[in-house]
């Protein structure tokens, strides 16, 4: 028999909970239901998400803004307009902000190590798409 909780319950369980979201549903709240799992995923990221590949959340867009693995590690993003990561975080700690112009070039990074890189003048070079 499958037992759904109450959207009640369900809006008050995204209120509380924390990263790593599928592992707390199990440990903290008794949530195992995927649907339920799902609905409190929309409280937190929005209407237009699915999850697939059982831990992984998708975007509207189709980008990955948030994956777990078995062990809690996790990590979540966010993406501009244009498709590019412009913050990213994860359970180590580790994190990291872009900012792009109007023609999608880097042109600001900053991460968790104190790096900061400042495109500030038109006739630089663009900030190294690897970072």
């Amino acid at each position: 028999m499958i037992k759904f909780q109450s959207p009640d319950y369900l809006l008050k369980v995204s209120k509380v909970i924390e990263k790593p979201y599928f592992l707390n549903f199990y440990l903290h709240f008794g949530i195992y239901e995927e649907n339920d799992q799902l609905e409190i995923l929309k409280y937190i990221y929005g209407n237009d998400i699915t999850i697939l590949q059982w831990k992984n959340i998708y975007d509207s867009n189709g980008f990955l803004i948030y994956y777990e693995m078995s062990d809690g590690y996790w990590c979540n993003r966010e993406f501009n307009n244009k498709g590019k990561i412009i913050y990213s975080e994860d359970s180590n700690g580790g994190w990291f902000k872009k900012q792009f112009d109007s023609n999608n070039i880097m042109i600001y990074y900053e991460n968790n190590y104190g790096i900061v890189l400042h495109r500030k003048c038109q006739s630089l070079p663009p900030i190294s798409p690897l970072l």
